[in-house]
């Protein structure tokens, strides 16, 4: 084709049955290819940002709605002046899927028309973007990509991903000459999310800040300050590195070892000796003692349990043997548990001094 000037007033001649004939008189293709010049595909948006965008109906349903708007395809002018309405299948039962609602050019000779189409995506356990239907005779801008849960029976506004914006799915449609969004999309989404990611460290820092002062107050003038003790039955040095060790978490805090003993306990738990408070049988190696009586004396006691020998009951060393009125004068001890060790513990006790 060669060069067409346009637009140019046509000189009017009529045929053998009297219909006009124009001698500059243009087609659709060529206004299509002359438009395209003067805008690149995409939503029309000076006016109107809601122009064309997908929204959850109220309340919530299994359809969509479309804004009014206006949009540009292949030059050729889409307007939309009402509200559209678009129905959304069910959900799988068990997958999620991703389905997409479009702007569809059809210049098929049945439809010449710009039209919103549904396409439904595939159901998958990590379900991905349908694709747009983009031939000579055919063309889709997505203007909206829908996350459909497994399951669930209504489409939710959280759910709906406006893609007007990106280029590749559709774009804005700008004057002159086609201008790539997604850049710029991805521009401010990093903008907005580093904001926010400082605002929500300055706001962690402060609190952290806050918390880690209270902390150390209480650390090191509250939990142990100076003049108080520190008991320990593991530790037992001053030197010692282990973590339980005030002067190894009090920064800057000097101690000293004020004793080292052996006390009584209260409680059975850490004591020296067995755990039942008895000697082992064998603990106490068998032995025996010769008990001899001075001159005119005898073992003859009143009865048992009083004597020079008493029982294993009464929690001394040797068991008694009882013969009539008289204690056997040999006793033999040892070999066998015996109740006699009281519970004890090992404490060191360490001072704060500054």
């Amino acid at each position: 084709m060669a060069f067409i000037g346009f637009p140019f007033t046509s000189n009017v001649e009529e045929d053998e049955h009297g219909q006009p004939i124009y001698d500059r008189a243009v087609g659709a293709d060529f206004l299509q290819n002359l438009y395209k010049i003067d805008r690149g595909n995409g939503i029309v948006m000076l006016i109107d940002s809601t122009s064309c965008q997908v929204l959850q109906t109220s309340p919530a349903s299994r359809y969509v709605t479309i804004n009014p708007g206006y949009c540009f395809i292949n030059g050729i002018r889409g307007y939309n002046d009402e509200l559209v309405t678009v129905e959304i299948d069910a959900a799988d039962s068990s997958l999620p899927r991703i389905d997409t609602i479009a702007l569809r050019l059809d210049v098929t000779a049945n439809k010449r028309c710009i039209e919103p189409v549904y396409i439904k995506g595939t159901p998958a356990q990590t379900p991905t973007i349908p694709p747009l239907v983009r031939t000579a005779q055919q063309y889709d801008l997505g203007i909206a990509d829908i996350y459909i849960p497994s399951a669930s029976t209504v489409v939710e506004q959280q759910f709906i991903n406006d893609t007007r914006l990106k280029t590749e799915r559709c774009g804005e449609s700008l004057p002159l000459q086609a201008f790539d969004t997604t850049g710029l999309y991805d521009q401010m989404r990093d903008v907005i999310t580093k904001n926010f990611d400082l605002i929500k460290s300055a706001l962690d820092d402060t609190t952290a800040g806050f918390l880690q002062n209270q902390i150390t107050d209480i650390v090191n003038n509250k939990l142990y300050p100076v003049g108080s003790f520190f008991f320990s039955d593991v530790i037992t040095d001053i030197t010692s590195q282990d973590s339980r060790c005030p002067w190894n978490f009090i920064v800057g805090s000097q101690w000293s070892e004020v004793k080292n003993a052996v006390i009584r306990a209260g409680t059975p738990i850490g004591y020296f000796g067995s755990d039942s408070l008895t000697l082992n049988v064998n603990q106490l190696a068998p032995h025996t003692h010769n008990f001899t009586p001075g001159p005119g004396k005898d073992f003859v006691t009143p009865g048992p349990g009083s004597g020079i020998g008493v029982g294993q009951n009464s929690g001394h060393e040797y068991p008694g043997h009882w013969f009539g009125q008289m204690w056997h004068t040999t006793q033999t001890g040892g070999g066998q548990a015996i109740n006699i060790l009281p519970r004890v513990k090992n404490l060191a006790m360490f001072r704060r001094d500054s």
